[in-house]
């Protein structure tokens, strides 16, 4: 079936009792079953050597994405997208008139004979949705629609938009009802929102060193950082325990059948599997941060990894959040590559809701995962399990912004909150235990649970029996990984409050205002530190230009372009990245003695590699770093401190691909791969610049100035635009959930914030809003006035009434 050799696992049920018994999987209320669910109880699955066979195939009827009783394995959700007939595309201009391309693969069927559907999401969560009217593409032909989605003039910088579009069947037909969707597509929509202030009162807040451990102690929430691991325990809020343990190292995962081959090929190394069964602690560091933060490091060696050096920084806030720093670095243990690079934390008994935001609804990796569709998904800990006939791992989820979870019974759980994107999965085994189990019926499902939030893991490849995880998909040990999240109770586990939490964390900081004729806000949130020098404000961590269609088309195609970067680098990493926009677009950066620059032309990479130290005299010093490609005679060259140091010429005139991935400083977006360097000011121009022109741009007479046609991006990091404070008044007299209109949706958030505060809270400029009928707070009357505007009867002019 399905044109794929094999369709489907090649097994027969075999009764439990015949192997001693074990775990009864169909049994469960959970259990994933399609055909005779009820014949499956008490039976699992079998394969070569099951029945006493010698000789045997061991577990190569094992090839399917359909489960033995036709159950859809997670991968068949790829294969699915991947058969789909109608592809979406939009370039940023077309997503800023409100249009989107599709191309129809199909041979004989018009896209008018479909439904197009559409929803914008912010943040995971459909605002508006509706149907496409007369939406036609010709088969075998590309077509452009319009979609009359609108973003809202008010939002965080750290607000994410998609386009989510959707071709389903208008009609039934004998194999397929109405409303079937066969087709889908999500398209990023770019905005621009304000920075916030995200902090939070000191009262009461401390870190206090007892002989054993670090202990953060503030209002409602305490942990322990003990000295003899240098990691958490007891992360405890409103005196119920969120974590029992962690985030611990963890570097590995029960391998799935196509690891053995990887493993053969030596594309990870197995001696990772122990790798944080030891840990030495080199020492601790306690100091105070910002806005009341206290940040505890720990400085740790794993010997059983060739003494990998690790560290895990924790910036505590007064309310009890912590943000979670952690960077590995195995480049001079001998180790080989990683099978996964992440951390896990044990979580109490009975934590089973799930929720997430980032790819679903199902598992996915980092080579599977084109299908995984953005949104808000739920589940339980227990439906994260699948059961494979080898006992596989399962349940990863990529592209994850946020992750939560709660006790079954319990409305207020834990929120995890990426800076960027992580991987993560949710489940009640340990790597070790689906290591071990050949079958599901061995395992044993623990009463904790035990959740993943990692940097990434290998790709799952094809290596049964051809070829290995391609590279692009592996995690070689020869540079540094670091990833960082913020741990935070949830007081609600409604999809609002905790994609709210999250957002406005990703937007807390502060805005840099570009001077080019482009007039940029770039947001400064979580990834990044603003830091003030002798020689003015510097950034240090990963900034991400928002989507501006001039600027991507200057470095992309047969355009010449100049990128320069101002930096003091303060660490010589294996890759210490400048400005990317991605592996397959364009990058500089530095490496252990070399200044690179390369562009992705012509379906290869075409590099610039010089010889120069960037050990002596390097490190500490402030030097102007710059990239240009020269679409005239297709030459890269390569300046520093405004004398060339290098040129080549590519070899194609194909012109530079253009990137999926934004324009970025301080990380390859792509990649992940970080910096150690302060920025002081990144420019690109659309011209290839010469030597003199660079050594002029740092003076007071630069050949181009910011307003110049040729400058799409001039960044100067003391052009400080400060976060807002929340609002002292009201933006919108009756518009509670900050949606910039005035309804009965407004009046449902009062009256669900007024029944239960902590369940449907009210952001600051929500409460501002809310309160309109003349009288101090919020009361039941509100609610009333605003029903009455959506009425007719009173006018939103009118409020707030006096």
């Amino acid at each position: 079936g399905g044109f794929i050799w094999d369709w489907v696992d090649q097994s027969r049920a075999v009764s439990l009792d015949s192997v001693g018994g074990g775990w009864d999987y169909y049994s469960e209320p959970y259990a994933r079953k399609n055909l005779y669910p009820e014949d499956s109880k008490g039976k699992f699955f079998g394969y070569g050597g099951d029945w006493g066979d010698v000789p045997n195939d061991n577990s190569f009827c094992e090839n399917g994405i359909i489960s033995p009783d036709r159950t859809e394995q997670p991968e068949a959700a790829e294969v699915r997208y991947q058969y789909q007939s109608f592809w979406f595309s939009a370039s940023p201009e077309q997503i800023a008139r409100h249009e989107i391309s599709v191309y129809n693969e199909n041979n004989f069927s018009d896209l008018s004979e479909f439904d197009l559907n559409w929803k914008l999401l912010k943040n995971g969560i459909a605002i508006d949705s509706g149907i496409v009217e007369n939406a036609s593409a010709a088969p075998l032909s590309r077509a452009d629609i319009s979609v009359p989605f609108k973003v809202p003039e008010k939002c965080l910088s750290g607000d994410e938009f998609i386009l989510d579009l959707s071709v389903a069947k208008k009609s039934d037909s004998r194999m397929l009802p109405a409303g079937t969707e066969i087709a889908y597509g999500q398209i990023p929509v770019s905005s621009s929102g304000r920075s916030v202030k995200n902090t939070a009162e000191a009262d009461n807040f401390d870190v206090i060193e007892t002989p054993d451990c670090y202990v953060p102690v503030g209002t409602d929430f305490s942990f322990r950082i003990e000295k003899s691991t240098g990691l958490m325990t007891k992360y405890s809020y409103k005196d119920a325990v969120l974590i029992e343990k962690g985030p611990d190292l963890n570097f590995w995962r029960g391998n799935v059948e196509n690891d053995g081959g990887n493993a053969r090929q030596k594309i990870f190394d197995t001696g990772w599997e122990h790798a944080a069964e030891k840990i030495y602690v080199d020492g601790i560091d306690l100091r105070d941060g910002s806005d009341g933060k206290k940040i505890v490091t720990s400085h740790l060696t794993l010997p059983n990894a060739g003494n990998t050096k690790a560290d895990i920084e924790y910036t505590v806030s007064p309310d009890g959040s912590v943000k979670v720093a952690i960077s590995v670095d195995a480049a001079r243990s001998g180790m080989g590559g990683f099978i996964r690079v992440g951390s896990v934390m044990t979580l109490p008994e009975g934590t089973e809701q799930l929720k997430w935001y980032g790819n679903g609804p199902t598992e996915t990796y980092s080579d599977r995962k084109t299908g995984g569709r953005q949104g808000i998904w739920e589940s339980s800990v227990s439906e994260q399990f699948y059961p494979y006939m080898k006992a596989d791992d399962c349940g990863n989820l990529t592209d994850v912004k946020w992750i939560a979870a709660a006790d079954k019974n319990s409305s207020a759980g834990l929120l995890i909150a990426a800076d960027g994107t992580v991987e993560a999965s949710a489940l009640h085994f340990l790597p070790g235990d689906l290591q071990r189990a050949d079958h599901p019926f061995k395992l044993r499902p623990r009463t904790e649970t035990y959740l993943n939030v990692d940097y990434g893991s290998l790709g799952v490849g094809s290596a049964t029996c051809g070829q290995a995880t391609l590279e692009r998909y592996r995690l070689p040990s020869g540079r540094v990984y670091s990833w960082s999240y913020t741990i935070m109770p949830a007081v609600s586990m409604t999809d609002d409050a905790l994609t709210t939490a999250a957002a406005k964390l990703r937007s807390d900081g502060v805005t840099i205002e570009d001077k080019s004729p482009n007039s940029l806000s770039i947001p400064v949130s979580s990834s990044a530190k603003l830091k003030s020098t002798d020689s003015g404000n510097a950034v240090s961590g990963s900034v991400t230009v928002p989507s501006c269609s001039s600027l991507e088309k200057s470095v992309s195609g047969k355009n010449s372009f100049t990128v320069e970067a101002n930096v003091v680098p303060t660490g010589n990493p294996e890759f210490n990245m400048l400005v990317c926009d991605g592996d397959h677009g364009f990058a500089l950066r530095t490496r252990n003695n070399s200044v690179d620059f390369f562009v992705h032309a012509g379906g290869d990479w075409r590099a610039l590699y010089v010889e120069h130290s960037t050990t002596d005299g390097w490190i500490g010093s402030k030097h102007q770093i710059a990239g240009v490609y020269n679409a005239s005679n297709n030459t890269l060259s390569l300046y520093v401190d405004g004398r060339i140091i290098g040129s080549r010429e590519i070899g194609t005139d194909a012109g530079v691909e253009a990137s999926a991935f934004p324009v970025t400083i301080g990380s390859c977006p792509e990649t992940n791969r970080s910096s150690e360097a302060d920025f002081y000011e990144v420019r690109i121009y659309s011209k290839a610049l010469t030597e003199s022109e660079l050594a002029s741009q740092n003076t007071a007479s630069p050949a181009y100035s910011p307003d110049s046609e040729y400058v799409q991006l001039w960044l100067d990091f003391d052009n400080i635009a400060q976060a807002a404070d929340e609002p002292s008044a009201p933006s919108m007299p009756g518009d509670a959930n900050c949606d910039s209109k005035v309804n009965v949706a407004d009046a449902v958030a009062i009256l669900q914030y007024i029944a239960n505060k902590s369940r449907y809270p009210l952001t600051g400029e929500g409460l501002l809003n809310a309160d309109v009928d003349g009288t101090s707070g919020v009361t039941g009357t509100d609610a009333t006035v605003v029903q009455k505007v959506d009425a007719g009867v009173l006018k939103q002019t009118d409020l707030p009434l006096s």
